[in-house]
């Protein structure tokens, strides 16, 4: 008999039948379900293992590079306990300040240097055609001085103005100085000190927020800090320093000038010299008691244009320097892959950390609701459960190792740990600014070299921070 479109066969019948004659006939619609079906639960299969997979190596890399700096940076500091220096040693030094339109911190800027009272000293200032009163600040702050020169052309860039200012600075040491750096009293004299040493090519000093007066500038801080100024404190110790920050550091001439001076084909063009005369064969030190303060951007769209300067430029010196993988001792075999590693590859997999935890989130609630409501049992699945404790614990624990590294830098700084009270905000609001910068750079990547100044708007809002009398050299101490 046939009710409702449906045949309805007795036991007796299906004895003897073909898998074929007992199974109903599949029709195209259900091929083309079934194979929708498929799709489906494939895909999210294999997102979910692709997010898995890409939060693992997050969380390997990034516990892995804390790690190893944090060990070289201790072991940096315990070295700088032996070192010993020549008190005597006073080379000639230029201070070369390019400055476009900094008329409201230039005049700072250059009484902090002349604070420093060392000799013999000159401090040349290029205006690299400036629209604001950048000169005649200047003019009238240090017109008659006999240790500051003003020298003014045509808007060329940021290079070109340091190149004019090295071509006519005396100095055997070169100090190429941000116009809106306040310089610590005595980091001049530390700075120099290393260059009695004659495979001494440059020295990279340490760079601290000096205008802390909004979160975002607080998360700016801790980031020099706990990323900046340790990994250089830990990569010098294998002759691997990335960059001599423009904000605090000093050059040989003689290495410059073998260099090529800087170059305009980068938008780092601190850190394409530092590589250029790493490559050379001088050797690049740190020093962390000479310190610039600096003024860091202190909304999210001065922000985001100077970290796309920074990241850009950063990618365009791996490329540029690519041959360089693998050779030139540590440099090329561990200080250029890990910025190709955690540059660049850590920091593409770092947001899908963040969307591998929303992923999971979202598996709880979405699995949560559907069982309460089909079922009116409101316990979430078991399995869910499983992977977010999993995916909670690695999160927590990656958070654990980076506040020890933070707090070894924050030590190793002698800066105040509760600052570290922003490190989790950080993660979660200020990181996703990072994220967007690194997608930015990425696809501009493949148009082509992007030169100039890209300078930020400056407000003249940096606090100089008193230095511990113990980090003064001995004829600056009170």
């Amino acid at each position: 008999m046939k009710k409702r479109g449906y045949k309805f066969v007795t036991v007796s019948e299906l004895i003897g039948a073909t898998r074929d004659q007992v199974n109903p006939p599949v029709t195209d619609g259900d091929r083309v379900m079934l194979a929708n079906d498929r799709v489906v639960f494939e895909s999210i299969y294999l997102f979910e293992l692709f997010l898995s997979i890409a939060f693992i190596s997050a969380i390997i890399l990034g516990t892995a590079r804390v790690a190893f700096v944090t060990l070289l940076a201790l072991i940096a500091k315990l070295k700088s306990r032996r070192a010993r220096y020549d008190e005597t040693y006073r080379p000639s030094v230029s201070v070369v300040i390019a400055a476009f339109n900094e008329d409201k911190v230039i005049a700072r800027t250059i009484r902090a240097v002349l604070a420093n009272r060392y000799d013999p000293l000159e401090i040349i200032v290029v205006d690299d055609g400036s629209i604001d009163d950048t000169s005649g600040e200047v003019i009238r702050s240090f017109g008659d001085h006999p240790k500051v020169t003003l020298l003014r052309q045509d808007n060329g860039g940021k290079a070109a103005a340091l190149n004019r200012g090295i071509g006519e600075a005396k100095g055997e040491i070169i100090i190429a100085l941000d116009a809106d750096t306040i310089f610590a009293r005595g980091t001049i004299l530390n700075l120099i000190r290393h260059f009695k040493d004659p495979i001494v090519g440059a020295v990279a000093g340490n760079v601290k927020v000096g205008n802390r007066i909004n979160p975002l500038i607080y998360w700016q801080s801790i980031e020099y800090v706990t990323s900046q100024n340790l990994d250089r404190r830990a990569y010098a110790i294998i002759n691997s320093v990335t960059v001599v920050p423009g904000a605090v550091g000093a050059w040989r001439r003689e290495a410059i000038l073998q260099a090529g001076g800087y170059s305009t084909d980068t938008m780092a063009e601190d850190m394409d010299l530092t590589w250029r005369i790493r490559r050379i064969g001088y050797r690049i030190e740190n020093e962390a008691d000479a310190i610039g303060y600096t003024e860091a951007p202190d909304s999210f769209s001065a922000l985001f244009r100077q970290r796309f300067r920074w990241a850009f430029g950063t990618l365009q010196c791996l490329w540029k320097h690519r041959s360089a993988v693998g050779r030139y001792g540590w440099f090329g075999r561990v200080a250029l892959p890990s910025l190709w590693l955690f540059s660049v590859l850590f920091q593409a997999l770092s947001p899908l950390m963040d969307l591998e935890i929303a992923w999971t989130l979202l598996n709880v609630t979405s699995t949560w609701l559907w069982r309460g409501a089909l079922t009116r049992d409101w316990q979430p699945l078991p399995q869910a459960m499983n992977s977010l404790y999993v995916i909670g614990f690695m999160y927590a624990f990656f958070f654990v190792v980076e506040l020890i590294g933070s707090i070894v830098a924050f030590k190793l700084d002698r800066e105040d740990n509760r600052v570290l009270v922003w490190l989790l905000w950080q993660r979660f609001l200020y990181r996703q600014l990072m994220y967007a910068v690194l997608l930015k750079s990425l696809k501009t990547a493949v148009s082509g070299i992007r030169a100039g100044w890209g300078k930020l708007d400056r407000k003249g809002t940096v606090e100089l921070v008193l230095e511990p009398p113990d980090l003064l050299p001995t004829e600056l101490q009170p």
